[in-house]
């Protein structure tokens, strides 16, 4: 069963797993991944949140998110 994408309380800490589906890459080149990042920071900064720890692989990445005053979506960050 999926888990919901919903961040709800302010300042709870959550892992994100997000994977190319059939696990397919999702980042072409180094340039893809620091697209995502550029876009990513941005993200951050909108919503108040905080990243702790990140990985991007070619086919899947891992984020520690802290969320920010009002809640985040995981959709709203990645």
């Amino acid at each position: 069963m999926p888990q919901t994408s919903r961040i709800n309380i302010p300042g709870r800490v959550s892992r994100i797993i997000n994977r190319g589906i059939e696990r397919k890459d999702t980042f072409k080149d180094d340039n893809d991944k620091q697209g995502f990042l550029t876009c990513f920071e941005a993200n951050l900064k909108y919503t108040s949140s905080k990243c702790y720890t990140w990985v991007l692989m070619s086919n899947h990445l891992h984020l520690m998110i802290c969320a920010g005053a009002d809640g985040i979506s995981a959709t709203e960050i990645v």
